[in-house]
Formats: C-alpha cells, sequence, structure tokens
C-alpha cells in the first residue's frame, strides 16, 4: 500500500538527510583542497545553473554549505512514521535554511546538488567524481580530479544539447510536485532549482487532507499565483480531494482551494465549483492509488459525469496508460500529465518526469493552462515527440470517409545509451498499429506510415524502453503524445463500440460492489483506509457523508451502462 511506502520513504529521507549534513559538515583540515567548479552550456558558452554530484573513491557524496536550498514541503514525517504539516514561521531565510539542500538519485545512489553555476568545495585531498545534469535536453558532463594537500583545482563542465527540433512554443513542465508559497523568496529559490532543471514551468500543488489542507501552503491560486522570471513561471493548483477510499485528484487554474470537510468525499461538487472557475481537473497517481489492476472509485464516478479532463500517467519513472486508455475508448477526451510528486516518495527529482505543452503566444499561466485544456502535450523521462496525423497535432481532431489513407508521421529524439534500444510505436485505440525499433548514435527516430479507418478512433505515438518497460532501478526512456482523434463519417463512434460497452460493464460492476461495502459501514476494509496516514479520513466525516456518497456510486453505475450502450 501506498502509505506504507511513504512512510518507510520518509524515514529513510531523515535519516539520509542526517548523514548528509554530516557529510557536508566536515570542514578543511590539515590535508584539505579545494575544487572550484563551473558548469557551461555547451551552445552559448554561458555558465548555466545544473545539477551536482561530487564523490570521492569510497562513493561519498559532498554536499558544499552553498548548495542552493530546495522548497519542497510534503508534510512532516517522524522516524515513527507520525504525520503531521508544517509549521512555518520567521522570515525567508530561515525557512530555506531549515529546507533540504541536497536531493537523492536512486539510479545512482548518490546525494546530489543544486548550483547557480559556481560552486566551490573545501575537501580532504583525494579523488573525486564530478557529474553534471540539467534536463533531457542536455546529456550530462562528467571529469575525474586528482586533489592534492593544499592545492586548489578550477574545473569547467561543458553540457552538450540534444539535437532536438520542436517546433516553437513548446515548454517543459513539472505538473506535480509539492513547494510552499509564502512569499517571493521562495518563489525565487524554486525558480533557481527549475533553471537548473530547465523545467519551464512548475505546478506547486497544496497538499489536501479531510481534515486539514495546510501541507504546502500556496498562498494564491489561479493567474494570480503566478510567479514568472522570463521563460520560468510557477502557477499554484491543488491535490486536494484524496482519500485511500476513493483516489487522489487534482485542479489546475482554480481561483481558490476548494476544501468543505462537511462534502469532502463528495468530489464532484468541488470539481463542478472549480469548472466554474475556468479550472481543469484530473486524476492523480495513474488513477489506481491502491490497486494496480482496478481503477480508485473516483474514475469510474467522474467518468460517468464526464467530468475528469486529464490523468497523469508518468510517474515514479515508470508509466501506466491502462486507465488513461479506457478513457479514451469511452470516447471521453482526457488529456494525459506527467509529474515527479516531488518530494513526496523518496528518490523523486524535480522534473524528472515532464508534462510538455504547446502554448500559443508568451509563456503565461492562461496560456499554459489553455495549452494542457486543448490537449496539446505529450508527456516524457527524456525522449521528445514531434507528431501529426494528417498535419493534426495532440489534442485536435482529423475528419476522414472510411477507407481514406490517413498519413502518420512522427520524430523522436532522445539521447542514446549503449545497448538500450528504443522502440516507437503508433497506437490505435490502445492497441500497437506500427513499431520502430532503433539502436544506433543518431539519437532520432522517424516514423512514416499510413492507415485506415471504418470507425471514430484516437491514435498517439508512444516510446518505450525496450531493455527497461517497468523500470525501477535506472533512468527508463518513455514518452507518449496526446490523442489525435479520428471522425470518420457514418462510423461509429467510440462511446458506440464494443470496447466501450466492456469498459462500461466492468466498471459499473466495480462500482455495485463498493456500493455493497458502503451498504455496511461496519465493514473492516473501509475502516483500515479511513486510517490512512497520508490522508486520514476522520470516522464521523465518513459517517456523516456515507449516504450521500452511496446514492452517487449507484448513480454512477446506473450512467456507465447509459454510456455504454448510447446509440
Amino acid at each position: 500500500m501506498r502509505v506504507f511506502a511513504f512512510r518507510v520513504a520518509a524515514i529513510l529521507a531523515a535519516l539520509v538527510a542526517a548523514s548528509v549534513n554530516a557529510s557536508a559538515a566536515v570542514g578543511a583540515s590539515r590535508d584539505s583542497a579545494t575544487i572550484r567548479v563551473e558548469v557551461i552550456d555547451g551552445l552559448t558558452q554561458e555558465t548555466v545553473s545544473a545539477r551536482l554530484q561530487v564523490t570521492d573513491t569510497s562513493g561519498r557524496a559532498h554536499i558544499p554549505a552553498s548548495a542552493l536550498a530546495i522548497p519542497s514541503d510534503c508534510g512532516h514525517w517522524s522516524l515513527e512514521g507520525k504525520f503531521r504539516p508544517v509549521r512555518y514561521t520567521g522570515d525567508a531565510g530561515s525557512i530555506l535554511a531549515a529546507m533540504p539542500h541536497s536531493v537523492f538519485n536512486p539510479f545512482v545512489r548518490k546525494e546530489q546538488f543544486y548550483t547557480a553555476g559556481r560552486s566551490t568545495l573545501d575537501l580532504p585531498a583525494g579523488s573525486y567524481e564530478l557529474v553534471a545534469s540539467r534536463g533531457p535536453l542536455f546529456y550530462p558532463a562528467s571529469a575525474q580530479i586528482e586533489l592534492g594537500s593544499s592545492q586548489t583545482k578550477s574545473v569547467r563542465l561543458v553540457l552538450r544539447p540534444l539535437k532536438a527540433q520542436l517546433p516553437q512554443g513548446w515548454y517543459s513542465g513539472d505538473a506535480h510536485l509539492h513547494a510552499p508559497r509564502l512569499m517571493p523568496e521562495l518563489d525565487q529559490a524554486l525558480v533557481e532549482i527549475m533553471r537548473a532543471e530547465n523545467l519551464n514551468v512548475a505546478m506547486a500543488l497544496q497538499i489536501g487532507r479531510a481534515d486539514t489542507p495546510a501541507t504546502s501552503p500556496q498562498s494564491r491560486y489561479g493567474s494570480a499565483s503566478a510567479f514568472q522570471s522570463g521563460d520560468y513561471l510557477i502557477v499554484s493548483g491543488q491535490e486536494n480531494l484524496r482519500t485511500h477510499l476513493l483516489g487522489h485528484t487534482l485542479t489546475y487554474g482554480g481561483k481558490r482551494l476548494y476544501h468543505d470537510p462537511d462534502s469532502y468525499l463528495l468530489y464532484w461538487k468541488a470539481w463542478e465549483e472549480a469548472r466554474r472557475d475556468g479550472a481543469i481537473n484530473g486524476i492523480a497517481h495513474f488513477g489506481h492509488l491502491l490497486f494496480p489492476s482496478v481503477p480508485d472509485p473516483v474514475v469510474p464516478i467522474l467518468a460517468s459525469r464526464q467530468a475528469i479532463d486529464f490523468i497523469e500517467v508518468l510517474q515514479f519513472n515508470r508509466a501506466e496508460y491502462r486507465t488513461w486508455y479506457d478513457l479514451l475508448n469511452l470516447g471521453l477526451r482526457v488529456i494525459p500529465t506527467a509529474g515527479s510528486d516531488f518530494p513526496c516518495q523518496r528518490g523523486t527529482i524535480p522534473g524528472r518526469e515532464r508534462l510538455f505543452a504547446r502554448v500559443d503566444g508568451p509563456l503565461s499561466a492562461d496560456n499554459w493552462l489553455e495549452a494542457i485544456r486543448a490537449g496539446r502535450v505529450f508527456v516524457t523521462t527524456g525522449p521528445l515527440l514531434d507528431f501529426r496525423v494528417s498535419g493534426k497535432g495532440a489534442g485536435e481532431e482529423v475528419q476522414v470517409s472510411p477507407n481514406d489513407p490517413v498519413r502518420i508521421q512522427g520524430v523522436v529524439y532522445f539521447q542514446p545509451q549503449k545497448n538500450r534500444p528504443l522502440q516507437v510505436q503508433v497506437i490505435v485505440n490502445g492497441d500497437v498499429a506500427k513499431v520502430v525499433s532503433q539502436n544506433d548514435e543518431s539519437g532520432v527516430i522517424r516514423i512514416d506510415h499510413e492507415l485506415t479507418f471504418q470507425d471514430a478512433s484516437w491514435v498517439a505515438l508512444r516510446v518505450n524502453d525496450e531493455t527497461n518497460l517497468f523500470p525501477q532501478n535506472r533512468p527508463s526512456q518513455i514518452a507518449h503524445s496526446g490523442a489525435v482523434y479520428i471522425s470518420v463519417r457514418g462510423g461509429q463512434r467510440l462511446v458506440e463500440q464494443p470496447t466501450a460497452r466492456r469498459i462500461a460493464r466492468a466498471w459499473s460492476v466495480g462500482l455495485n460492489n463498493l456500493a455493497t461495502q458502503l451498504s455496511d459501514p461496519d465493514q473492516t476494509l473501509y475502516l483500515q483506509l479511513l486510517d490512512a496516514e497520508g490522508d486520514p479520513l476522520p470516522t464521523a466525516a465518513f459517517a456523516s457523508q456515507r449516504r450521500k456518497l452511496l446514492e452517487e456510486v449507484r448513480a454512477a453505475s446506473d450512467r456507465l451502462l447509459t454510456i455504454g450502450e448510447s446509440k
């Protein structure tokens, strides 16, 4: 269960933080030496922010006192696994001093830190390895250095840019991270981390719980929350309406925090209010928080209302598309999104999973939101996609007659890695229609294919790392475009096809089972879910809202059958 993993991750993070602080506290000794590091953009030859790793021959990571603070908040977890919200007091300087100054990279199992481009480390004499990274658009740079006693050496790490040629207007974002936004100084500190990851947009999400919405507090919402420095933008959102009973949900673009303890389980009410305010609403964590093969109850409930705008499909260094594909096959034009959930899982890195959106006009909070709403997106852990269907991009519709040829074109840019071929797939209604594999050092894969259609469909481009389709211990290279929709004159709509009816009936059965459980408030399973430490639901709140939730579950089951039987 994710809550248990979350507790363990928090405890490990606390132990690692203590170890890192001890490492950073090592002062100059009689045989000390100094490294001065500068990170360079290989294209512009300018000094750039980056993520750095400095390790000695024993594998020990060294974090300088000058490492940038990393604004982040997932609440406080004690070594006993108890949760409480962080209470912020003091000025920006004291708050930032208490923030983490390093991140754990699970793929190399080392602590790393952020630099504004230049860093000085006082270290014992010896051998050191230095590695600089700056998101998927740059190849990492590394160097080995030998330091003698009392010696000072300078190192320039040059980051070579990826040879990508995306059309103008594409910006990258982490659509799910948690950072408090209480004063401009915290925003400026977060922008420095974004520069180091070459991440254009950070969606800073306040975390809601049934008892309190106080974690990772945001001072403003909607376009009023925007903090922008050039092509770097922070916007506030919310991971609110989150219980292990129903699942976790997200809202982007809302004008306020939608949190009513008296109707917390009635997710659709808050979503309706947010939508009236111009927001978009979606599902977090792939749509299955507890059971990988079964969508969270919130998915069929809100799908039956045609209320889901987007769903996270890329997170925790892995992709999960099953629930998103089912939503699309029900005829719902749901957008894929991605985000790291930093810092709420051990080993997450800001921007590790990111959403690219094609913005019309200059980058702004409103234009970014509209790009997502329109579906002009792809998600990725590295590869970049340029994808067209008969000249139309993700989120758009192509109208054809039966048997008309439809041209599908795509270009994938990636960082070649030895013995790790990429596989590019054309996906039609969730099935693979065409595959192109490549294992050379060009860093580019092209696909050009024609298909015909008899009935309405959706088409997308998917990239898999063939040697690591379910990655955990090394970085994946996976990506997925948003869908292009095919409308066929005289053909069946997606909702009228057998696949839609099958999905609707299966989800209806699942909701009927949930209704049976909810009919008995003493069910042991639900008492366990109510007591989940990360997102507890007070028993009194459940008791007062159970009847209305039960009514909605039954109504949603009936609505799904109506969707499945539409003609």
